[in-house]
């Protein structure tokens, strides 16, 4: 452990430099490889009036457990590309109609009528169109779809301030994996130099 301790410390430089090099090389890669990712949600529900009371509990049941039913048409191909048509021409320039469908996803909530509509686009514009021309979609759509479906009611528009991104990969992350690879390929060279010294 002291000849260890000892090599650390006659090495210190040339560890320090491997730490900040594996820091830096690591950091650059992340800044390379970044992205960032916007997602823009609306809600949505799907439920039957009722007249008679007693039979309340009963329409809201019927209505709950078909969520996830609708939840999957939403994401379905019908309905994405249906989206797509409603959405600006200038985008269809920009995605194609399986980009639509792959950035659409739908997510029920338990106990409850309300599905939350997400939508991933490259900038926060491109998603609030995205998710939007779905809700309409989606309200057109079901009806055909599913026929005695009850009524779609959309929730208001999403907004680019609602917004939320996410940019991957962390430069962070990758700067403390990278000085930590560093450091220690920095020890094995001091250790590796030192051996060989004594070697020869």
């Amino acid at each position: 452990m002291q000849d260890l301790s000892k090599i650390i410390v006659k090495n210190l430089l040339v560890i320090i430099i491997f730490t900040i090099l594996g820091g830096g090389t690591f950091g650059l890669l992340a800044k390379h490889k970044r992205s960032t990712t916007y997602t823009a949600e609306r809600s949505i529900v799907i439920s039957h009036n009722f007249s008679n009371s007693n039979k309340k509990n009963d329409v809201v049941n019927a209505d709950l457990s078909m969520t996830s039913t609708y939840s999957d048409m939403i994401s379905g191909r019908e309905i994405t590309n249906k989206a797509y048509e409603l959405l600006p021409k200038k985008m269809h320039k920009k995605y194609t109609e399986n980009q639509v469908a792959a950035a659409v996803s739908a997510d029920t909530h338990p106990e409850s009528l309300v599905i939350s509509i997400k939508a991933h686009g490259d900038s926060a514009k491109d998603a609030v169109a995205i998710v939007n021309a779905t809700a309409s979609a989606t309200k057109v759509e079901i009806p055909k779809m599913q026929p005695g479906a009850g009524n779609v009611h959309i929730y208001p528009k999403a907004t680019e301030n609602s917004v939320v991104s996410k940019t991957t990969p962390s430069t962070k992350k990758y700067v403390v994996i990278g000085s930590a690879l560093g450091l220690l390929f920095g020890m094995i060279v001091a250790f590796a130099v030192d051996t060989w010294k004594k070697l020869i």
